[in-house]
C-alpha cells in the first residue's frame, strides 16, 4: 500500500490540520496531522505484536473513522487486513478469522490500550509491488500474481493490483476532500 502511503504523506506536509475524516463523534473532523498520528499509535501495536508483512490483523470495530485508522496503521507495519463489523455473529467471526488466518485483532476491547502507545513514524509497507488479493475459499485455487497482501475478504475469489487499488483509492480520498 505505499503508493497510498505516499500520498498520505504528502498531505500530512501539505495540509497538516485539512480535517478529511468525519463521523458522529468527530463532527469536527480528524485532520492528517491527526490520522498519522492515530495511524502511528496502531503501526506501534502491531510492530508490538511482532506482526508485519504478509501477517494477517482483523479489524472488528463500529462502523466509524476507527476501521480507517486501523487499516492505515496496518498497512504501515507493512501487514494486512479483513474486516468484519462487530454486528456479526460471533461464530462467522470465528470464521472469518481462521479463514484469513489472523494472528492478532484489533477491537473495542483493545483501542483504548492501543491508543495510549506512543505512534511509531514513518513504515510504508512494503516497498515493492504489492498484491491485493482477497483470501480465496480453499475450494478455489488461488490466481494472483506473487507478493505481499495489503487486504482480505474471507470466503471470496477477486483479485485487484495494488496499484489499481491505489488510484481508486486516491480518487475518492481527493473527490471526498473536494466536496469538504
Amino acid at each position: 500500500m505505499s503508493v497510498f502511503l505516499e500520498y498520505l504523506r504528502e498531505n500530512i506536509q501539505k495540509e497538516p490540520d485539512r480535517e478529511i475524516l468525519f463521523d458522529e463523534l468527530h463532527t469536527k473532523g480528524i485532520s492528517y496531522a491527526e490520522l498519522d498520528e492515530l495511524s502511528g499509535k496502531v503501526y506501534a501495536w502491531v510492530k508490538e505484536q511482532g506482526l508485519g508483512k504478509e501477517d494477517f490483523v482483523m479489524i472488528n470495530l463500529p462502523r466509524s473513522v476507527l476501521p480507517v485508522i486501523a487499516m492505515i496503521g496496518i498497512w504501515k507495519a507493512g501487514a494486512a487486513w479483513v474486516m468484519v463489523e462487530d454486528t456479526y455473529a460471533p461464530d462467522r467471526i470465528e470464521f472469518i478469522r481462521n479463514d484469513c488466518g489472523c494472528k492478532a485483532e484489533i477491537n473495542n476491547d483493545n483501542w483504548e490500550q492501543i491508543m495510549r502507545l506512543k505512534p511509531l513514524t514513518g513504515g510504508g509497507g512494503e516497498r515493492h509491488h504489492l498484491t491485493l488479493t482477497t483470501q480465496p475459499s480453499p475450494s478455489i485455487p488461488p490466481a494472483a500474481p506473487e507478493g505481499p497482501r495489503a487486504y482480505c475478504m474471507s470466503g471470496a475469489a477477486s483479485m485487484i493490483s495494488a496499484e489499481s487499488f491505489a488510484r481508486i483509492l486516491h480518487r475518492r480520498i481527493v473527490l471526498l476532500c473536494s466536496r469538504l
